[in-house]
């Protein structure tokens, strides 16, 4: 990578000579607010950090970035809308950012929570609780969200550079961690005095299923308005997360 780009600075010195197109290293520079809502002791901050660090270095030092963890720049419901599923088995949604989840549970504003297990702890959750259900309703998917505002304003070379960290390669990268922190919470569960992980019974899963079934048709009548065969999305969805072992059986 270093032998690339010292070739492309000398070139960028022959461009200017001879009155060529600017290269990276006459871009402007940007300064990127990169925001998530944990902890700063989360996976995802360094993850984050070092998904910064590669597009600057990349960029030729024309796209810096600084990342705000904790909410310091939106609350997490300002992020996402909740998923429906609670409301379909009967029950209220009560919205609440991760830091804000032990005082509602301790103050039963909320009776039950979905939540990643290795946030548990972080977060203080184990000290108001003690049964845990195991069974993947937490989430599917993340999403990484890139102003386009800002991306229209940077050069073709700039936009290839974050194009390049926008791939599966960099979502596994900074996923990971993450996904590795959460997952090893379980085990740190269980070894707690006075706390209980019990999964459900086939039967108890299968009503599960048949509850969060008018959720999926309405998924499905939505992709299929934006020209998306949904029986295929689903299927493949579904190879991924058995192949990942994140599939209730």
């Amino acid at each position: 990578m270093m032998s690339r780009f010292a070739a492309c600075a000398g070139a960028a010195v022959l461009a200017t000579l001879i009155g060529s197109a600017p290269t990276i290293a006459q871009d402007k520079t940007f300064e990127l607010k990169l925001s998530h809502w944990v902890p700063a002791s989360h996976p995802l901050q360094k993850a984050l950090e070092e998904w910064g660090a590669s597009v600057e270095k990349d960029s030729g030092g024309t796209i810096k970035s600084k990342v705000f963890p904790a909410q310091q720049l939106g609350k997490a419901f300002d992020h996402y809308d909740m998923t429906e599923l609670v409301t379909l088995l009967g029950g209220t949604n009560v919205q609440g950012a991760a830091p804000e989840v032990r005082d509602m549970l301790e103050r039963r504003v909320a009776d039950a929570v979905f939540f990643p297990w290795g946030s548990v702890p972080l977060f203080g959750i184990d000290k108001v609780t003690k049964y845990h259900m195991e069974v993947p309703l937490y989430v599917t998917t993340f999403a990484f969200v890139f102003n386009k505002t800002k991306y229209d304003e940077m050069s073709p070379a700039q936009k290839k550079v974050i194009d390049n960290h926008c791939n599966g390669e960099w979502a596994a990268m900074v996923a990971g961690p993450w996904a590795d922190f959460e997952h090893a919470g379980i085990d740190k569960i269980r070894a707690m005095p006075g706390h209980e992980v019990y999964t459900l019974s086939q039967p108890q899963l299968d009503e599960w299923r048949k509850a969060s079934a008018p959720l999926e048709a309405k998924w499905a009548e939505g992709v299929k308005k934006a020209g998306i065969d949904a029986d295929v999305a689903i299927k493949e969805l579904r190879v991924e997360l058995a192949k990942n072992n994140a599939l209730a059986k």
